[in-house]
């Protein structure tokens, strides 16, 4: 454990408190944080920022989880599987003391599940947490993490968040953030060293080609700091075509792990809004655009459930047109494939690979049989499908998480020299 202050700073008991969310709304996604820090900094209620900045070894979260602390012990979110938050609870306040960030660490790695301070950490691994104050004008040169975080999810485009964690050198304090997004950066970032800076956008153009958050460290003026380098990325967006019975236990799975749906149906009624409440967005008609936008998106994944031929075969036309990353069709594969030949028939194009997008019939083979088990199925397909991986035993899998990748600063500004030189040369 990393060396804490010697004195308290407790969040002010008497501001404003936010009324506590529904169970069932209280999610660790990104999505649902950016929501809760938004409502409690329009009611003008301080907060904690907990985010996982590093791991070694095992870990329930991965860089990048993160917890809301409110003054009274409410929390949203989530870092751990539980055993972290309940010392956080008590604690961050008390860690921060008077800095308006600082970085903490709690590592298991050689001892057994649990220690004299009451908290238990079973992955028996390293995890390293920024904790910053909400709001402290201290740490608004950067730009702001969940801001950030929150248009990128607003806009369903990736971006790259840059965090501070350690450092010693004042330009770079702990918990600074800096924003990229394809284009540039975004947000303030004038005040930071120029060398550093490069060294950042380089690591955060690599981490965005590659969809691979990992840690950047290096040296600038004789002074050392570390950052997390973050991909921050939208939720998966269920695009469900068919509005039957069957469809709304997609949508709850769907919507329990934080994706955004959006409900295509034949014709609306009051019905089916009450009965798709909650979807994102319920819509008839526009087929073709609702398959654009969902061929816009990195993960955008499409369900064609309505039961009606035609129109199953219409969408699947220009899905397959427009090149969509998951198709997911509904029904026995001989059904599929009458559609591909009748498709064929008609002189429809489909972009080079796109058949191999196509999940039919849909969903990972789980046994399913009730429309609740066979919504599992289908969600639990996509979500392997985005995730790059084959969906079956977590025991045979290996490692369930990949390296994360470590950059070094220095190695980017020798590539950025060397390429100088060629420019020049040229």
């Amino acid at each position: 454990m990393t060396a804490l202050p010697s004195h308290k700073a407790p969040l002010p008991s008497s501001a404003p408190t936010f009324a506590p969310l529904p169970v069932s709304e209280r999610r660790s996604d990104l999505a649902s944080v950016v929501a809760a820090s938004e409502a409690w900094t329009a009611r003008g209620v301080p907060f904690v920022l907990a985010t996982v900045v590093r791991v070694d070894g095992s870990s329930y979260r991965r860089p990048g989880a993160r917890l809301l602390l409110g003054p009274d012990g409410e929390t949203f979110g989530g870092v751990s599987g539980g055993c972290l938050e309940r010392d956080l609870r008590h604690k961050a306040a008390w860690r921060l003391g008077d800095e308006p960030a600082v970085s903490v660490v709690y590592d298991r790695r050689d001892s057994e599940d649990g220690d004299g301070d009451g908290w238990l950490a079973g992955c028996q691994g390293r995890v390293e947490i920024l904790l910053e104050r909400q709001p402290d004008s201290r740490l608004q040169r950067g730009a702001s993490a969940l801001a950030f975080a929150g248009d990128c999810l607003r806009h369903e485009r990736e971006g790259v968040l840059v965090s501070v964690f350690r450092s010693t050198h004042r330009a770079l304090p702990v918990g600074l953030h800096l924003a990229w997004r394809q284009g540039g950066w975004w947000g303030p970032c004038d005040g930071t060293p120029a060398r550093a800076r490069q060294a950042l956008e380089a690591a955060a153009r690599e981490a965005l080609t590659s969809l691979r958050s990992g840690q950047i460290q290096g040296e600038t003026d004789g002074r050392a700091w570390q950052a997390l380098v973050e991909v921050i990325r939208p939720p998966p967006h269920l695009f469900l075509f068919g509005g039957g019975d069957d469809a709304v236990p997609v949508v709850a799975a769907a919507r329990a792990l934080g994706w955004r749906v959006s409900v295509h149906l034949s014709h609306k009624s009051w019905e089916a809004q009450a009965r798709f409440a909650g979807a994102h967005e319920l819509s008839s008609g526009g087929l073709r655009a609702a398959a654009a936008h969902c061929a816009e998106l990195r993960r955008g994944a499409a369900v064609l459930m309505s039961h009606d031929y035609a129109r199953d075969r219409e969408t699947l036309g220009d899905l397959l047109e427009l090149g969509a990353s998951y198709i997911g069709a509904l029904g026995p594969a001989r059904r599929t494939a009458r559609m591909l030949a009748d498709l064929r028939a008609a002189g429809h194009s489909f972009r080079p690979g796109a058949e191999a997008n196509l999940h039919a019939p849909v969903g990972l083979s789980l046994g399913a049989e009730t429309p609740e088990e066979i919504a599992l199925a289908i969600v639990a397909e996509a979500q392997a499908v985005f995730t790059g991986t084959r969906g079956g035993f977590a025991r045979d899998a290996g490692p369930l998480h990949a390296p994360a990748p470590a950059w070094q600063a220095a190695d980017w500004r020798a590539r950025s020299t060397e390429r100088a030189d060629a420019e020049g040369a040229r």
